[in-house]
């Protein structure tokens, strides 16, 4: 594996701009560019978490980036043909090729619904952590900030789907939308999280408990009031958990009034 020279690199990233224009041309080029920083002692395994499998090139992990940076304006002058791109990455079984369909969907400005159709598509099979961690705070960070209410109707469709995978993708989406400055509709989320909460699995406790503790600090009262009414209800166990988890992001004279209601279920129980 060479080490990255930056004379070096710049030729590649321009001869990668020229190619920009032709899609195999750029995924010829591309391929090119990752196999000459390739690792050869480790190129096929398992990347992430289980299956599916992917190839990794085991590239330098600054050069994916590297290569968003130096395509430049190019992604987002013309959206449809950076689509079309980003479907033709995604396709290849490879680690690197989609870490940069998910870099480069977020350097589209446009076109909002067919990037979430898009990653929509992505994550019915996706798994590896790194990936997934892009996607969402990449890929459709942009959408989140351009079209907050598609974007939550999107999120309420996740949740609604039964699915551990769905409703966690749906968590993790709802904490990128919950960074947007201007989205304030809290209401829907406590409304859209509710039956998750009602009956959290395992799986899905921490992006649970990300979100509330996101909730708490964007909008402390609120949150507060929702989680005494969910005490106030027939909860499970779990469900107080993910609450007491949920307790050091609020203020401390919200945070004791639930720590108090808590205590009283405990009490109950005995």
């Amino acid at each position: 594996m060479p080490a990255i020279q930056l004379a070096r690199l710049n030729k590649q990233l321009a001869e990668l701009r020229d190619a920009w224009p032709d899609q195999e041309d750029f995924l010829s080029a591309l391929h090119a560019l990752l196999e000459f920083y390739a690792n050869p002692t480790h190129r096929v395994g398992q990347v992430g978490e289980p299956a599916p499998l992917l190839k990794s090139y085991n590239v330098p992990p600054p050069l994916v980036q590297s290569i968003v940076k130096g395509l430049g304006a190019l992604p987002a002058q013309n959206p449809l043909h950076c689509l079309q791109i980003c479907d033709l990455l995604w396709r290849e079984p490879a680690y690197e090729t989609r870490l940069l369909a998910a870099y480069l969907i977020g350097q589209i400005h446009s076109d909002d619904l067919e990037i979430i159709q898009r990653v929509e598509q992505w994550l019915e099979t996706e798994t590896n952590s790194h990936l997934l961690n892009v996607i969402f705070t990449v890929g459709v960070a942009g959408v989140a900030s351009r079209r907050p209410d598609d974007f939550l109707a999107r999120i309420e469709k996740w949740l609604a789907n039964g699915k551990p995978r769905a409703q966690a993708n749906g968590l993790r989406a709802l904490h990128i939308l919950l960074g947007v400055s201007t989205f304030d509709n809290f209401p829907a989320c406590f409304r859209i999280i509710t039956p998750v909460l009602r009956q959290p699995v395992n799986e899905l406790r921490q992006e649970l408990v990300s979100v509330l503790q996101k909730l708490a600090r964007r909008s402390p009262v609120e949150t507060a009031v929702y989680l005494s009414e969910i005490l106030e209800t027939n909860i499970s166990p779990d469900t107080a958990l993910v609450i007491r988890l949920t307790l050091e992001a609020l203020p401390e004279k919200q945070s004791q009034k639930i720590q108090e209601q808590l205590r009283e279920r405990r009490r109950e129980n005995f």
